[in-house]
């Protein structure tokens, strides 16, 4: 019976060891997946705060953009004055111009009248003149006659 126990009890040792061997490997793999899992969760958090970044950056982004596109309508809108208002310039150069040409015209019409009337006035001297003389010539005449 002794020697049934010495062996039982080296069975139970044998076994004890077993579960203790068991119950080592169970607790590094215990620890390995806990350590796997504190580097997931560091894992997850940096890709938390990578998105939060980007999150971010992108709502820079689309604010930078929203900015652009204010400010491009803002100038756009500039333009399309600025154009009116060169239009207005542009009409007012070619009524100006058209005014002008036609001032130009009414220039050259009244020196063409001015030089025909002086034309015409020195051949009223002249005739004015040549009348005078007449004059003269007649009143010599008669002043010579006896009777007179």
């Amino acid at each position: 019976a002794r020697d049934a126990l010495g062996k039982e009890k080296a069975a139970l040792a044998a076994a004890h060891d077993e579960q203790a061997k068991l119950a080592n490997e169970r607790k590094a793999q215990a620890d390995a997946l806990a350590k796997g899992a504190a580097e997931l969760v560091a894992i997850r958090d940096a890709l938390v705060k990578e998105k939060a970044a980007l999150v971010t950056a992108r709502d820079e982004q689309a604010k930078l953009a929203n900015e652009h596109k204010v400010r491009i309508e803002a100038l756009g809108a500039q333009l399309e004055e600025q154009t009116g208002k060169t239009n207005a310039l542009l009409m007012t150069r070619d009524n100006q111009t058209l005014l002008l040409s036609e001032r130009d015209s009414q220039i050259h019409q009244f020196e063409a009248e001015y030089s025909e009337n002086l034309a015409r006035l020195r051949l009223m001297q002249d005739e004015l003149v040549k009348g005078e003389a007449q004059i003269e010539l007649i009143k010599d005449l008669l002043l010579r006659e006896p009777g007179l």
